[in-house]
């Protein structure tokens, strides 16, 4: 098609597709030049990306002489993926104490979650998705919280308002229902040290009847 040019942009994760960096320009250039190379040797031998042991791969490896670049073959396999290492933010010891001590009222089971954000929010840089957190009531569906957090900045974010729904409504929930480990994991210190119970259930249906009707409304254009 006439006046027709690729667009290049950056993907990563929980982040809008934005333009590219220097760095990731200059890394750009290097993978079409390589892939150029590649293919045009295909021409020649159709067997070149072919070999005889398991799970290695052609790669096109980088060495410096003198200022310039020079590129070889060889046959690598991918490195193992580490499973990720979760850590819970440090807990504020003496707000737990303070609600302790002020002896709130017992209230029924709330819901739990956090997911990502369908919209993206820009604060001055890139745009982002953010991470929502909900906190629904289980028997009348009441959205006590909904807060929207960056990716970085969620985890301590998400137990301050955990509490702060405490704070504002005295009451402590009977039981806290997630359906995630990801979310079982960020609020279990904090819950146990207040006393709660927490388990992990299958489906969580006035949450998940919130987020329908949140996503609707977005949808929708009305805001």
């Amino acid at each position: 098609m006439a006046k027709s040019w690729p667009l290049f942009r950056s993907y990563e994760p929980g982040c809008y597709p934005w333009y590219l960096s220097q760095p990731q320009a200059r890394f750009l250039t290097h993978a079409l030049q390589q892939a150029a190379d590649v293919s045009l040797r295909m021409k020649m031998n159709d067997n070149l990306l072919t070999n005889s042991e398991k799970a290695k791969y052609l790669v096109r490896i980088p060495e410096r002489s003198g200022p310039e670049l020079r590129w070889k073959d060889e046959w690598l396999s991918p490195v193992p993926l580490e499973g990720a290492k979760y850590e819970a933010p440090a807990i504020d010891e003496i707000r737990l104490q303070r609600i302790k001590k002020r002896g709130f009222r017992p209230a029924g089971i709330w819901e739990v979650d956090f997911f990502q954000f369908s919209m993206p929010i820009q604060e001055g840089g890139r745009p982002f998705f953010p991470i929502c957190l909900l906190i629904v009531d289980h028997d009348s569906g009441f959205v006590f919280e909904s807060h929207l957090e960056s990716k970085d900045r969620h985890k301590p974010e998400f137990q301050n308002h955990m509490l702060k729904v405490i704070e504002e409504t005295a009451y402590l929930p009977q039981e806290i229902w997630v359906k995630r480990e990801e979310v079982f994991q960020l609020f279990e210190v904090l819950v146990s040290r207040l006393g709660l119970k927490m388990k992990q259930v299958k489906k969580l249906n006035q949450l998940e009847s919130a987020h329908k009707s949140m996503k609707s409304f977005l949808s929708s254009g009305k805001m």
